[in-house]
């Protein structure tokens, strides 16, 4: 089941995200994805996929660039936190599944572990 993030949760009303401090020495995509991070650990919830809000609503929300949206959801991407489908948008992990590198994995129990 898919459940879409709305634009502002309900929960405690606060927004997906927080603003980040653009005077701060932590780049701003590095900033942003560490709060998507925070976020996604929150929500997570067995058997629900989380959409997370465009490009466009990020940037527009945080007053950044949408290059700098790609490049936070790319870190999220490459840390197996979120995947991402061209035109329907990024997806928060069920769960995150972590194998030691040294454990060979079958396909099959990987995924069923990721609940497919």
């Amino acid at each position: 089941m898919v459940r879409i993030l709305p634009r502002v949760i309900a929960t405690a009303g606060r927004p997906f995200v927080d603003p980040i401090d653009k005077a701060s020495s932590i780049p701003c995509y590095l900033q942003l994805a560490e709060m998507l991070n925070r976020q996604i650990a929150d929500r997570r919830a067995p058997n629900q996929i989380y959409r997370l809000p465009s490009e466009n609503e990020l940037a527009g929300f945080q007053g950044i660039t949408r290059a700098m949206v790609r490049r936070a959801l790319d870190v999220l991407k490459r840390e197996g936190w979120i995947s991402g489908e061209k035109g329907r948008g990024s997806f928060a992990a069920v769960c995150r599944v972590e194998h030691e590198s040294t454990q060979p994995v079958s396909t099959t129990v990987d995924m069923r572990e990721r609940g497919w």
